[in-house]
């Protein structure tokens, strides 16, 4: 049980981990859409300021923060003062950016340029804060994807935004099969006496979809957890299974209200890469140290080297001998020990059932994104009656890793768009190139070249319209193609293409042979952006 002292002395009490944001919905509705962040003091120590997605799992004294509290004004100065230097450094390069703070009655940043700013150039920087690096605008912009008020927080995937999406997930389908998580799949609906027995109808039911059939009632899955125990559970297992990792791309729903809902960032409709590891206690330094290991690779690779870390600790309120925690928490530190990684140590901040390591990004603007998780479990593997036989012959309750790198994959693509401004490397981009003729004596080349490309396995397509080169140029540099091929008579006779990068690269001309090799090697090698491949 989890109780919650608000300001007014007046307290509301969760039997479930609790997020800022829940407890200001549950005290209206207005406030749940107001809400930007919370002050929280717990054991008596000095109130802090965290985020509103913030997780409370022990008693503690909130305040909801709002735009009309001081602590919220500047919450949003800050984030706009980081917007405003990256919009003056997208239209400005040469600018120099010193000091950004936020003040008492607004913010400012200091640059230093050749000349001073016009009043022209704030109207062109105000703009292009509007709408720099937002995820909606980029995906409207590059045909990705789109909302509409018939499906509230549900996304339409367009062709290139499912390519997209397509990448990120093989791409995780093959983290899971070099890494030992077998693939699973669990049912989309359950019927609620599974919800009720793992008490997420008592505590999560005004988040959950429902539907009847034939006097029975099903609950929507909102997480994947439940599902993988029952998949545990459907055969004995013995001890020399462990550990035995579940890895599942699970569709998930919650009835988020309509007034929370932004974009790919929050949503009713989403898909996590989620895994579940059973394993025994004395598997669990080398389980985490693994995970970490293994969630650095994946970010590196999707272009993100920035990582904050933070291990959370026993609570005073907890189940499991001190033995048991003692080995849980020693195991986080030690992958992240192992792993040469500085963490910060939040005490008595895990949950009631077990430790956790945190695992938050840090993006090209500066903002942070929470993402990985690893949390031990000591609880759920025996609510739901899982077991194994140990070497005794005796069956006992298996350890439960919960365990995500990217989180939601519809939140992690759209910090990926907005991370790189919707210029994605060329591994994750819908197109890697065009093929443009100059006239139409080379249309039939540049479509037998785009023909030959795409044979290779490569996303390709010919633009032989009768519009002038130029024209071609503008429009796929502005869809942020990352590679635009012009072909003319000289290219066609001998063989060769005219290559032009993303952000106008003249990389000159080249045989087919040599840019096809580039642009493998580049994708092959995850790079990115289009610096020259190396040899």
């Amino acid at each position: 049980m989890v109780c919650i002292t608000l300001p007014d002395g007046s307290r509301r009490e969760f039997d479930h981990p609790v997020s800022v944001h829940e407890v200001a919905r549950s005290i209206g509705t207005g406030l749940g859409k107001a809400a930007l962040a919370g002050r929280l003091a717990v054991d008596g120590e000095p109130a802090r300021l965290v985020d509103a997605s913030h997780v409370i799992d022990r008693d503690a004294s909130l305040s909801i923060v709002t735009d009309k509290d001081p602590e919220g004004l500047d919450l949003i100065r800050h984030s706009t003062a980081h917007l405003l230097a990256y919009a003056v450094k997208s239209l400005f390069p040469d600018a120099q950016v010193t000091i950004g703070p936020v003040i008492e009655n607004g913010f400012y940043y200091d640059f230093s340029y050749k000349r001073p700013f016009t009043p022209e150039d704030l109207e062109a920087i105000e703009k292009k804060m509007a709408e720099l690096r937002d995820h909606r605008r980029i995906g409207r912009e590059l045909d990705l994807f789109h909302f509409q008020d018939e499906a509230p927080g549900l996304i339409f995937w367009h062709p290139k935004g499912w390519t997209i999406w397509q990448q990120v997930e093989q791409y995780m389908r093959q983290v899971y099969q070099d890494n030992g998580y077998q693939e699973v799949k669990a049912p989309q609906i359950l019927d609620l006496s599974l919800w009720k027995k793992t008490g997420h109808w008592d505590n999560y039911q005004e988040n959950m979809f429902t539907t009847e059939s034939e006097n029975r009632v099903y609950g929507l899955k909102p997480m994947n957890c439940p599902g993988h125990v029952q998949i545990f559970n459907a055969g004995l297992h013995s001890y020399r299974e462990l550990p035995l990792r579940y890895g599942e791309f699970g569709q998930c729903h919650r009835n988020e209200p309509s007034g929370s809902l932004h974009g790919m960032m929050r949503v009713r409709g989403f898909t996590q890469d989620d895994g579940h590891i059973f394993c025994t206690e004395d598997q669990l330094q080398e389980e985490c140290a693994a995970f970490t290991r293994l969630l650095q690779k994946v970010y590196a690779d999707f272009g993100f080297t920035e990582i904050l870390y933070k291990v959370a600790t026993r609570p005073e309120k907890r189940i499991g001998a001190d033995e048991v925690w003692d080995k849980a928490e020693q195991a986080l530190k030690d992958s992240l020990d192992l792993s040469h990684c500085d963490y910060e140590v939040s005490e008595g901040e895990g949950a009631f059932y077990g430790p956790k390591i945190e695992y938050t990004l840090k993006d090209a603007i500066g903002r942070h994104w929470q993402c990985g998780t690893i949390q031990v479990d000591f609880s759920m593997p025996a609510r739901l009656g899982a077991e194994y036989v140990d070497a005794q012959d005796q069956r006992r309750t298996p350890v439960m890793l919960h365990r995500a790198i990217l989180g939601s994959l519809e939140r992690f693509i759209g910090m990926l768009i907005e991370n790189h401004a919707g210029a994605l490397p060329a591994w994750l981009a819908p197109h890697h190139a065009v093929v443009c003729c100059i006239s139409d004596a080379s249309a039939a080349y540049a479509e037998q070249l785009a023909r030959d490309l795409k044979a290779q396995g490569l996303r390709v397509f010919a633009d032989v319209r009768g519009e002038k080169i130029t024209r071609k140029i503008r429009e796929h540099s502005l869809q942020k193609i990352p590679y635009i091929l012009v072909v003319g008579d000289k290219e066609r006779e001998s063989g060769a293409v005219s290559v032009r990068g993303r952000g106008n690269l003249d990389l000159g001309t080249m045989p087919v042979a040599d840019f096809t090799a580039r642009l493998k090697h580049e994708i092959s090698t995850r790079q990115q952006g289009t610096e020259p491949a190396q040899a």
